[in-house]
């Protein structure tokens, strides 16, 4: 779903696998990481490239673009925030330009009752 969803999918895609190869160098003897890059490598082909360029990220920024059914295309900024004394905790912070397209229908959005059934 996501690779139908987020139209920069294989760019942010590429910048996850880096950070996952900082957090393998961070965190060598992670088994459960170590299984979950050895999944990934073994059925994700798009994976597998990446891994192999051996590129190393640290998030700090990004920005991602979601094609949504009935909205349109949204637009997030996103931070990467890092505490120094717990560097393996993050708080992920998605942001909206003010007076953008996606900040005018995120209220509208949020307005939406996924419970309610919509009859003819």
């Amino acid at each position: 779903m996501a690779r139908e969803r987020i139209v920069n999918w294989s760019q942010f895609a590429a910048a996850a696998v880096a950070n996952l190869r900082r957090d393998l160098a961070r965190r060598p003897g992670d088994r459960v990481l170590t299984a979950l890059i050895d999944e990934l490598r073994s059925s994700e082909p798009c994976f597998e490239q990446w891994w192999s360029d051996h590129e190393v990220r640290e998030f700090e920024r990004a920005t991602k673009i979601i094609q949504h059914p009935a909205a349109g295309t949204l637009e997030f900024g996103i931070e990467f925030l890092t505490s120094p004394s717990e560097p393996g905790q993050s708080l992920i912070v998605y942001t909206v330009e003010d007076g953008s397209s996606t900040a005018k229908i995120l209220p509208i959005l949020a307005s939406w009752d996924p419970n309610s059934a919509i009859t003819t």
